[in-house]
């Protein structure tokens, strides 16, 4: 798995980096969904986010993009330098 993605990765809040399981390389589904339930929307956004990029898809994570419109500047700047240049794991 990609060490840039890890990279980035460290650009979102801590709640979203602790889903994540670096020395595994592997998205923890069950804290991010334990995540999801106490996040605050944007952070539940970017949590979305990163697992749909995680997998490649969006099939289970729910991901929206019209939600990105709620998230504040830094929050719409990382999903905006992800799609400008995109970083798979």
């Amino acid at each position: 798995m990609s060490t840039a993605f890890f990279a980035f990765l460290r650009r979102a809040p801590q709640g979203v980096q602790n889903c994540f399981d670096v020395e595994s390389r592997k998205l923890d589904t069950d804290a991010l969904e334990r995540y999801l339930g106490f996040a605050s929307s944007g952070e539940a956004v970017l949590a979305r986010f990163f697992a749909s990029v995680w997998c490649r898809s969006n099939d289970d994570f729910d991901f929206d993009v019209l939600d990105v419109g709620r998230l504040d500047y830094e929050q719409r700047q990382i999903i905006s330098d992800w799609v400008l240049n995109p970083i798979w794991p």
